[in-house]
């Protein structure tokens, strides 16, 4: 699937689309195609409740958000893909192994409709300068650290003795 994806180059075989072969020569050429790999093992936040982690997902969300524009986001994408991916404030490390993987794909679609965006936009003759596109998933991460710092707290058995 990596491959396939883009993540890991192909060193034999050939991988066939639609019944025609296809090469991607990183996963960002895959993701313009469409074709976005979910990681079995998600890459969520898990300190972070389900609504930071789709804003930190989100290209289009804004750096500074409210809390209730992200819980709305989780409820508007639920409907939107035909999802259920849980309570916009559940902490996303309590929940079933399916929901976030529903959290997740939620993210990839959110991304591919980012990529299509940036493409639209510079092809349409957009001033935006292309670094700027490069540069907003790292700024995005930044965020979703910060609003995340500060949820997350010590377990609540520390330091009670095993039975």
């Amino acid at each position: 699937m990596s491959i396939a994806a883009g993540r890991l180059a192909a060193d034999s075989g050939e991988i066939l689309r639609g019944g025609s072969p296809v090469s991607y020569r990183n996963a960002k050429g895959a993701r313009q195609t469409g074709l976005v790999l979910v990681p079995q093992h998600d890459l969520l936040i898990g300190a972070a409740s389900v609504a930071d982690n789709l804003a930190f997902l989100d290209p289009a969300a804004p750096f500074f958000e409210s809390a209730e524009s992200r819980r709305t986001r989780v409820g508007r994408l639920a409907q939107a893909f035909g999802l259920e991916l849980g309570a916009a404030d559940a902490r996303v490390d309590a929940l079933p192994v399916r929901t976030r993987q529903r959290i997740e794909i939620a993210g990839a679609l959110l991304v591919a409709g980012a990529t299509a965006l940036q493409y639209r936009l510079q092809a349409g003759g957009s001033r935006i300068p292309y670094a700027v596109f490069l540069a907003l998933p790292g700024l995005l991460a930044l965020f979703a650290l910060a609003a995340a710092r500060g949820r997350g707290g010590a377990p609540k058995a520390l330091g009670t003795p095993a039975p």
